[in-house]
C-alpha cells in the first residue's frame, strides 16, 4: 500500500495577517493504491499531517477529518486540517492518567540460576536452567515480571473524536508503538483498546447541546531487553512485546549419561503488528 500526501492549495481563514489569523481549515489529498478504510485513512493522515504540516501560517494542526471515494487505482480522500491559534499555555486535552506497575504473571522454563543436590544420581543431570522436567517438558513455574497497565482518560468533543477515530481505534486494537512513545521505546507499548460513552453538554455560546465522549484508553507496557540474558542464552535483545522462546532438542548429558532435552536455540518473535500513537500524544495530564 502506497500512501501519499499532498496540499491541494485551498484553504480558508477567520482572520488576515493584519488583524491576525485564529484558525484555518487547509485541505490535502489522501491517494492510497488500495482500498483502505475511513478509520485507516484517517489514522495515515494524521501521522502525516503530524510529520509534515503540524503548522500553518503560526497555527497548530489541532484535528484532521477526511472524506473520501473510490478510485480506479484504489481510493482518494479529502483530507482537511483544522489549524487553530492557541496561547503557549492553552491545552487542547486534559486527560487523567491512571497506572500500576504491580507486574504481571509469566510461566518461566529457565531460571537465572539453579542449585542440584544429589539423589539417585552422583552427579545431577544438567538441564541447563530447565524448571520442573516431567514427562519429557518443562514445567516451569509461574513468575511476577515487569508490567504497567494504565489508561488514560479524557471528555473529547465530537468534532475531535466521532466514527472516524472509533474506527482507527478499533483497527489499531492489539498493535504496540512503531515508535518511542512517553517513557517507553519502540515496541514496548500495547493498545488494548478504548471504552467510552456520550454526554450532551450545552454550550453557553450557542446554547445548543453539544456531544461529548468521555473515553478511557486502556495500555500495556513491558521493558524491552537490550544485550541482556535469558539463561541460557547472552546478549539476548527484544523489544518490550517480542515474544522469546526456546527450541530443545534430545541430547546425551555428559555427566549423567542420560538424554534430557537441552536448549539449542533461542527465537525472538514479533507477535504484534506496529501503529502510529502519536495522535495519543495529544492527550496530555
Amino acid at each position: 500500500m502506497s500512501i501519499t500526501l499532498a496540499p491541494n492549495g485551498t484553504y480558508s481563514g477567520d482572520g488576515n495577517r493584519k488583524t491576525g489569523e485564529k484558525s484555518h481549515d487547509v485541505t490535502y489529498k489522501l491517494i492510497s493504491t488500495s482500498h483502505i478504510d475511513s478509520g485507516t485513512a484517517w489514522g495515515n493522515a494524521w501521522s502525516l499531517m503530524n510529520n509534515q504540516y503540524p503548522f500553518f501560517r503560526g497555527c497548530v494542526l489541532r484535528t484532521v477529518k477526511v472524506s473520501g471515494q473510490q478510485d480506479a487505482y484504489g481510493q482518494v480522500f479529502e483530507v482537511v486540517g483544522h489549524y487553530v491559534r492557541e496561547p503557549k499555555e492553552a491545552n487542547p486535552r486534559f486527560a487523567s492518567l491512571h497506572f500500576s506497575t504491580r507486574g504481571g504473571r509469566e510461566k518461566k522454563i529457565h531460571s537465572f540460576a539453579t542449585t542440584a543436590y544429589q539423589g539417585e544420581f552422583l552427579i545431577p543431570p544438567n538441564f541447563n536452567h530447565g524448571i520442573g522436567f516431567n514427562n519429557g517438558l518443562f514445567q516451569g513455574v509461574d513468575c511476577v515480571v515487569p508490567k504497567m497497565g494504565f489508561s488514560i482518560e479524557a471528555d473529547l468533543m465530537a468534532s475531535e473524536f466521532g466514527e472516524i477515530q472509533l474506527a482507527y481505534m478499533h483497527n489499531i486494537t492489539g498493535s504496540v508503538n512503531s515508535a518511542p512513545i512517553w517513557i517507553f521505546p519502540k515496541g514496548s507499548v500495547l493498545f488494548l483498546g478504548v471504552t467510552g460513552n456520550s454526554h450532551r453538554e450545552k454550550n453557553e455560546i450557542t446554547g445548543n447541546y453539544d456531544l461529548w465522549f468521555k473515553v478511557s484508553f486502556e495500555f500495556e507496557a513491558s521493558p524491552p531487553v537490550v544485550n541482556g540474558t535469558i539463561a541460557p542464552f547472552t546478549n539476548v535483545t527484544k523489544e518490550g512485546m517480542q515474544y522469546f522462546w526456546v527450541w530443545h532438542a534430545d541430547r546425551k548429558d555428559d555427566d549423567s549419561q542420560i538424554t534430557i532435552p537441552k536448549p539449542i536455540a533461542g527465537y525472538v518473535e514479533t507477535v504484534y503488528p506496529y501503529a502510529n500513537f502519536d495522535w495519543f500524544k495529544t492527550l496530555v495530564w
